[in-house]
């Protein structure tokens, strides 16, 4: 019984956690996200979730790289 509540719960949300620490760290591993999302229960919607809000992370990271890139180009 320990082993499968280990299986089912803890080491999926230890990969949840090691992806917010990515996420913070700026390397974000998305499939390993993914692969937790096609869960049919409530870890696969927290990752799907998850997923969700590190895409929009990056996306506005990017969006902001681009901006400041801009305004350097402007300023020279």
């Amino acid at each position: 019984v320990a082993l499968l509540m280990y299986n089912q719960i803890n080491r999926p949300l230890e990969t949840l956690a090691q992806a917010a620490g990515g996420l913070l760290a700026g390397k974000f591993n998305a499939q390993a996200v993914q692969e937790l999302a096609g869960r049919d229960d409530e870890i696969g919607y927290m990752a799907g979730e998850f997923a969700g809000m590190a895409n929009a992370v990056e996306q506005r990271t990017t969006l902001l790289r681009q901006e400041a890139e801009e305004i350097r180009v402007k300023i020279r």
